[in-house]
């Protein structure tokens, strides 16, 4: 929606109360710089670069203990992970469950979306402590819930993570504290909706539903998803026009609109070029695409 994937697990920190936050890079390290200095954010931002070998979700907390050390509590957010909910209020829900609980994790989790596998967070009967993690069903018969990248760790997770070697914060650090006393806890969203945004189709359709989140009133993810939007993309109103058979939104700085017509759902981004007509079905136009005259894009992203 003409922000950065960021955007997204940045809207939820800063309702959970962060006010600094350490961003780990690997691949295209430049590209995740770009995308976080677009996000205008007050939040004090510092970068990491895991370098040569990539550390895995353990291993690259564990690369910033010191930082992350500092308080007594820590915040971990995935940088791709795509998810509405009805209000941000779930992240002091976490919080203040978290404190309370002594609890060495608390994970945020989702009922199972639908086609995806059964692996995940095995919850007990209470459905609020973790059993275990596991990518199959160990015929325990708890209830697996899915895990939807927004973690609140104690600091002492640090000692069940090995330093300088790749480790799984959930299958090697949490399942070791697990073994040795501690307890971790979920809390479910039941009112999330999760996104895949891995391949090209399933990013088109994350982007067509939220679209149509976007464009109903009476969709419970609206006035989260336009406060999300006013914080990172604050004129992205004047590009936006939901109609019987088509939602699109286009960047406000792009001349010449009415030359693209827009078949189901279209998202154009800044400083797009394109020639005499320009017809998009089910496409997504990232900023700076340059496209020839009279074209067809269907199904696609252009970068």
């Amino acid at each position: 929606l003409n922000v950065p994937m960021l955007a997204y697990p940045m809207h939820l920190a800063k309702a959970g109360g962060v006010n600094e936050a350490m961003i780990n890079l690997h691949h295209l390290p430049e590209t995740v710089r770009s995308a976080a200095s677009q996000l205008n954010s007050e939040m004090q931002l510092s970068f990491v670069d895991e370098q040569p070998e990539i550390l895995d979700s353990g291993g690259g907390i564990k690369n910033v203990e010191a930082f992350l050390s500092r308080d007594d509590n820590f915040w971990v957010l995935n940088g791709d992970t795509v998810c509405l909910f009805d209000s941000v209020e779930i992240m002091l829900r976490m919080l203040s469950q978290h404190r309370a609980s002594g609890a060495i994790a608390t994970i945020l989790a989702c009922p199972f979306p639908e086609g995806k596998g059964l692996g995940g967070v095995f919850v007990k009967d209470d459905q609020v402590g973790i059993d275990h993690f596991s990518k199959t069903d160990r015929g325990t018969g708890l209830t697996p819930f899915h895990y939807i990248g927004v973690c609140l760790f104690s600091k002492s997770i640090f000692d069940y993570l090995p330093e300088g070697k790749p480790s799984n914060i959930f299958y090697d650090g949490v399942t070791a504290a697990l073994k040795d006393g501690h307890k971790a806890e979920v809390v479910i969203a039941r009112d999330a909706a999760w996104f895949e945004t891995g391949n090209k189709a399933d990013y088109l359709a994350a982007t067509s539903s939220c679209l149509s989140h976007l464009a109903s009133a009476e969709s419970s993810k609206r006035a989260y998803l336009e406060q999300l939007l006013d914080t990172f993309s604050p004129n992205w109103r004047a590009g936006f026009q939901a109609e019987h058979e088509s939602t699109r939104l286009f960047d406000s700085s792009l001349k010449s609109t009415e030359k693209i017509s827009v078949g189901r759902f279209a998202v154009v981004g800044p400083g797009v070029s394109f020639g005499e007509e320009l017809k998009l079905n089910s496409s997504v136009l990232l900023a700076g695409a340059s496209i020839e005259e009279n074209t067809v894009v269907d199904s696609d992203i252009v970068l």
